[in-house]
């Protein structure tokens, strides 16, 4: 009986992820797939997070976010659309990625963080895309009373610079070692104003910024999370309990570690570090 001639191997222009396979290697490349991530907030840095991610690998994507798309997100969201204005964030992004990267499951909750279903907190790695202090807190809050330590990215911006953190909070420092008593109370503060004023939101002076400082901002989180899921700290070691900064004006790159507070303003992260 003949035999059935053997498959030949794809070939490299045939194979979506031959490029990310080269970069990362098989086993590393496996570990991004297999892996879920947790992205809050899908504005303009949520937006970069989400692609890139889904772009690399990974096969699990939650998306949280309970805003709709303005006309003034469209100078820096990828996904977005005029005929997107009005519509959940999440939703849109989701249509997005689903047509980017068939492979990658997106979850979307049109809901803030602090209600969303407890399931959305099964994730290897948290990517933290808001600028919103109350969410950060929040987040920081679950991430302590945790058993299983979770890693978070968390990006942020200036006007000229653009940073991500990482950091397990627990082990290392918090999202809020750094925050004096007087900030948490004005951030607490907050929370009470917004509960009293409902047009609070609506009134909050929108951050200045451009498509330039997101993209970054999201390349340099989105690539700490990628590190931290592929585990092969020889190679592409995660800048765990460090700040990376990167200014635009004079091209600066600044990593800074970040040590634990032993006064930090979150009694959790005190005890957990046994302090």
């Amino acid at each position: 009986m003949a035999r059935k001639p053997l498959k030949a191997a794809p070939a490299a222009s045939d194979d979506r992820q031959d490029r990310t396979r080269r970069f990362l290697g098989t086993r590393a490349l496996a570990r991004v797939e297999r892996a879920r991530v947790l992205v809050i907030g899908v504005g303009a840095v949520g937006n970069e997070v989400a692609k890139n991610l889904a772009l690399v690998g990974v096969r699990r994507l939650t998306l949280v976010d309970p805003d709709t798309v303005e006309l003034s997100n469209l100078n820096r969201c990828i996904f977005f659309r005029e005929g997107d204005v009005g519509r959940r964030k999440v939703h849109v992004a989701r249509r997005a990625l689903r047509a980017a990267a068939p492979a990658t499951e997106v979850v979307a909750i049109a809901r803030p963080i602090q209600q969303a279903p407890e399931e959305v907190w099964d994730a290897d790695v948290v990517a933290l895309c808001v600028d919103d202090e109350l969410a950060r807190y929040y987040v920081n809050a679950r991430l302590l009373g945790m058993r299983r330590p979770i890693p978070v990215v968390n990006g942020a911006m200036g006007r000229t610079w653009a940073e991500a953190t990482v950091l397990v909070p627990g082990q290392t420092a918090c999202l809020v070692c750094l925050w004096s008593q007087e900030y948490q109370r004005a951030v607490l503060g907050e929370e009470v104003r917004r509960k009293c004023d409902a047009f609070f939101q609506g009134a909050r002076v929108k951050f200045p910024t451009i498509s330039v400082l997101t993209s970054l901002v999201g390349a340099v989180s989105s690539t700490e999370v990628v590190k931290l899921l592929a585990n092969s700290p020889e190679e592409l070691p995660p800048a765990v309990g460090k700040r990376l900064r990167y200014d635009v004006r004079r091209h600066e790159l600044v990593v800074q570690e970040i040590v634990p507070n032993p006064q930090c303003v979150d009694a959790m992260c005190r005890r957990r570090r046994g302090v």
